[in-house]
């Protein structure tokens, strides 16, 4: 299979999700493509890989995925709540990876800003809101740091 085609298929999907009737399919499936995601990043985790499956993630497309189907689902199990805010923590405590792959003008960075737009994300779930906006101010107080001094520059 190619990865390009598997993404745009993703992507199609989720723009799907949004457009039509919600059912119980559609959150079904995207919990279970973020469970499969989050599943290998932890393996990856546990094998010292942290930083390396958080890169592979990126350059597929499938850390934009996750952070996309965060954003439209609209009813999460409370186990599928603990993995999603284990990952984005784990994800929070990799600062070098957030500077170069979160900040605007990139996939993730674009995506994270957009699903933060009021009234997108879905603010029952206040343990992954709290937790991408986390992630948001990181990146921003890191791009707010002159890189010749680290002085702040505000």
């Amino acid at each position: 299979f190619e990865e390009g085609k598997f993404n745009q298929a993703l992507a199609k999907f989720a723009k799907a999700c949004k457009c039509r009737e919600y059912s119980s399919f559609y959150e079904h499936f995207i919990e279970c493509i973020i469970r499969l995601v989050i599943a290998a990043f932890r393996e990856s985790v546990k094998l010292g890989w942290k930083e390396l499956a958080l890169a592979r993630l990126e350059n597929t497309g499938m850390l934009e995925q996750v952070f996309r189907y965060i954003a439209i689902s609209r009813n999460f199990e409370p186990y599928a709540v603990e993995e999603i805010s284990e990952f984005l923590d784990q994800l929070g405590t990799c600062s070098e990876f957030l500077g170069k792959k979160f900040n605007k003008g990139q996939p993730c960075g674009d995506m994270l800003h957009a699903i933060l737009v009021p009234g997108l994300l879905n603010t029952s779930i206040p343990d992954i809101l709290i937790r991408l906006e986390k992630i948001k101010h990181t990146v921003e107080e890191m791009m707010s740091v002159c890189n010749n001094c680290g002085e702040s520059e505000k």
